[in-house]
């Protein structure tokens, strides 16, 4: 992912520069491409996933995961699972031990299950957790105690939708 967000990035300033089209334009190309090439790969993966399952044991399977989908993800667990991840990352960035007092923890209040794919929804939840607790773990260096993070899950009433609400006292994002 790193080389295809670098490649975008190159390729934005240089239509910007070279060729003069506008920033908004080149942006939206961008984000089109980026997206079908997402999209591309998931197809590609769920259909070797769901290949893979013609070929695998009954035995073996889990009756809730079809192809790369799971159908009941609980969400509460996702995100401990990412705070994990991020907690580990940050760790290893910091140079601290994993449970080390200055990092946040974590409170999560609510549950519900969905049905999508656990690697997307882990990733993008730990990249936003990341980002709160470096805020968090900034914003209160050199306090006695850094606040934690706090995890509300709505389920919003549709089968297609869930709320994950995110809260830290990281002191917001700075403008650029």
């Amino acid at each position: 992912h790193r080389v295809v967000h670098s490649l975008i990035r190159r390729l934005r300033k240089m239509c910007i520069r070279v060729c003069y089209i506008e920033a908004l334009k080149v942006d939206l190309f961008l984000a089109s491409m980026l997206r079908s090439q997402i999209s591309r790969e998931v197809l590609a993966k769920q259909h070797i996933a769901l290949s893979h399952m013609q070929v695998v044991p009954e035995s073996s399977k889990t009756p809730q995961v079809v192809g790369m989908i799971d159908t009941q993800i609980r969400v509460a667990y996702s995100v401990a699972q990412s705070f994990k991840f991020a907690k580990e990352s940050l760790a290893q960035t910091y140079g601290w031990d994993v449970d080390d007092e200055r990092m946040p923890s974590l409170e999560i209040l609510g549950d519900t299950t969905i049905a999508y794919l656990p690697a997307h929804l882990e990733f993008i939840v730990q990249e936003l957790l990341k980002v709160s607790m470096q805020g968090t773990m900034n914003l209160h260096q050199k306090a006695s105690h850094t606040p934690p993070i706090k995890i509300r899950i709505v389920d919003s009433g549709s089968k297609d939708d869930v709320i994950i609400r995110i809260s830290d006292r990281g002191g917001g994002l700075k403008c650029v």
